[in-house]
């Protein structure tokens, strides 16, 4: 008797591990021979993109190299597979489930059965920022903040052609102290676009350059802006003076972009070398909407909760700190391939892996891809 209820208590406890190890994993993928993974990515609809660089050491990689995409089901069946032009690279999902990639000097956006849609070419050389817009429609290639010398070409995802070029700036000699920020965001529908810069943030048109509304003072030189989701955008913003002086700031809001009403402002500072969380938090500025509307931050390895009280709003003063809990790993990962906040492969003896924006994680072990759900542990 005493045999069968432990026999019994084996197996339930075994069930429970396997169950709870299969509810963490999303998929697991086979690496084909040849190559090691560079990164990956997750559609909302439940696709997976896996990017392939050469299996080889990292200094016998050049910019000419071969690359190599496959996408998969969650299942892990291969829908289909591209061997890139060399240079080639991935950047991910787009809005639409649409797949953007550089091969030479070109961008390339695929569907989910790896049929060209279209192509286009950034006119300009430099560093650019790619921004895409809520609904899959528009693609702006964006200087980036600080950047004034060259302008933004927006791009219309369905014909691969320009249709605007916005700037570049000519700044007024010795009316900035440190460069301006800037930002812009294409909306994607009747002809909208966001633009900052410096203090100021702005609601535009792009046939007659018509001004929707204008905030003057957002509350310091912006640092970045991004759309939090359909309604809202997210800017951070940091002192106008100099950063490295004596006391400085760091501040985000929420605004309504349809109106330019602010919903959140929150602020963190620094004096000398001490500071609160909310300068370390706005300073690396990632932030989302988990699944029951609460604001959250990544830093530090952390994710911190505002709970939400109501439509659009969140109690600060409520805010929790979350450690990530990568389960079914404990300790030093030695010999594992992980993937860290950037989706890039690491040592897994050398850094634990980080968060990923959209709630997944994966580790490689021998030829096979992981992707597991994050846990957060309060």
């Amino acid at each position: 008797m005493k045999k069968s209820l432990l026999l019994v208590l084996s197996l339930s406890i075994l069930l429970k591990f396997v169950l709870g190890f299969q509810e963490n994993q999303v998929s697991e993928v086979n690496i084909p021979s040849g190559w090691k993974l560079k990164t990956f990515d997750l559609s909302k609809s439940g696709h997976i993109a896996v990017f392939y660089v050469p299996d080889l050491p990292q200094e016998a990689i050049s910019p000419e190299s071969r690359t190599y995409l496959q996408l998969l089901s969650l299942k892990g069946k291969l829908l289909f597979d591209r061997m890139l032009e060399p240079g080639g690279w991935f950047f991910g999902f787009l809005p639409g489930d649409k797949i953007l990639l550089l091969e030479g000097t070109q961008y390339c956006l695929l569907d989910l059965q790896g049929k060209v849609q279209a192509r286009f070419a950034d006119p300009y050389l430099g560093n650019r920022d790619i921004i895409i817009d809520l609904f899959g429609n528009e693609l702006a290639l964006s200087p980036g903040s600080g950047i004034t010398s060259m302008p933004v070409s927006v791009i219309d995802l369905n014909t691969g052609r320009e249709k605007f070029r916005f700037g570049p700036f000519t700044v007024p000699e010795g009316r900035f102290r440190i460069n301006p920020g800037f930002c812009f965001l294409p909306v994607g529908q009747d002809d909208l676009y966001l633009q900052g810069f410096g203090n100021t943030l702005l609601l535009c048109r792009y046939k007659d350059d018509q001004k929707i509304w204008q905030i003057s003072e957002i509350g310091g030189n912006i640092q970045k802006a991004e759309f939090l989701n359909n309604d809202l955008i997210i800017v951070s913003y940091y002192d106008l003076e100099v950063p490295r002086k004596e006391k400085s700031k760091y501040g985000l809001v929420l605004i309504d972009w349809k109106t330019g009403r602010i919903i959140f402002r929150k602020e963190g500072f620094r004096v000398g070398n001490r500071y609160d969380n909310w300068f370390r938090i706005i300073h690396l500025f990632k932030a989302f909407l988990d699944e029951d509307g609460n604001l959250c931050f990544i830093s530090s390895g952390k994710v911190y909760k505002l709970p939400k009280i109501a439509e659009n709003q969140w109690d600060a003063n409520r805010m929790k700190a979350y450690i990530v809990q990568f389960k079914g790993k404990t300790g030093k990962l030695e010999g594992k391939g992980l993937i860290n906040e950037d989706k890039q492969i690491s040592d897994g003896a050398q850094k634990r892996p980080e968060i990923i924006r959209n709630g997944y994680w994966a580790e490689v072990d021998g030829n096979l891809v992981r992707i597991k759900r994050i846990v957060l542990v309060e």
